[in-house]
């Protein structure tokens, strides 16, 4: 309805081969990928850990960035870096103080597939935040001047979001039982 109202649209326009090339990745890598590990992770170790190991995101968006759109990263970014590794650290390791003997060895306190799932799910967000970017710097070559940062902004979600579903129902399709339970979630009142 947003790029009907900027565009008198339903559907994105002037996009290049190139472009959406661009533009499906971000919807494989982040909405899917990303998401699919976000969810198993709030199962895992709930929200407040998955959003805290959430916070790597902006730094495989910057490493990615550094290598796919040779951005550079300054001392000041790599500070922060380390800033936010050290925080994450702090928070989900712990001493264990069992006994006097082990009173100097560290342990994760929560479920380690759980950081593993939620550092997957940070990767594919910020993966998939560059990804957008080059889509996007893409988009703008192909439409020309005539279309907007904004009207570009709006079309590329719709193609990230379009292939994002197409994927999701694939994956529901393939998964065992995946159309049965999605009927079945459909149908329950509380859902």
């Amino acid at each position: 309805l947003l790029l009907w109202m900027i565009s008198s649209r339903f559907f994105f326009l002037g996009a290049s081969t190139e472009a959406l090339w661009w533009l499906c990745r971000p919807g494989v890598v982040g909405l899917v990928f990303g998401d699919s590990f976000l969810f198993a992770a709030y199962r895992l170790i709930h929200a407040s850990y998955t959003q805290l190991l959430m916070t790597l995101s902006p730094l495989f968006a910057a490493v990615t960035s550094f290598f796919l759109l040779h951005e550079a990263l300054s001392l000041r970014v790599l500070l922060g870096m380390m800033v936010t590794l050290g925080g994450i650290a702090l928070t989900i390791v712990k001493k264990n103080f069992a006994t006097a003997s082990d009173c100097s060895r560290l342990k994760i306190s929560i479920s380690g597939e759980g950081i593993f799932f939620a550092v997957l799910s940070a990767l594919g967000q910020g993966v998939g935040l560059v990804l957008s970017k080059k889509g996007m710097q893409a988009y703008q070559i192909s439409a020309g001047a005539e279309a907007s940062v904004f009207y570009i902004s709006i079309a590329a979600t719709q193609i990230r979001i379009i292939v994002g579903v197409i994927c999701f129902f694939l994956m529901t399709l393939c998964m065992k039982g995946g159309m049965v339970h999605f009927f079945h979630s459909v149908q329950n009142p509380k859902v």
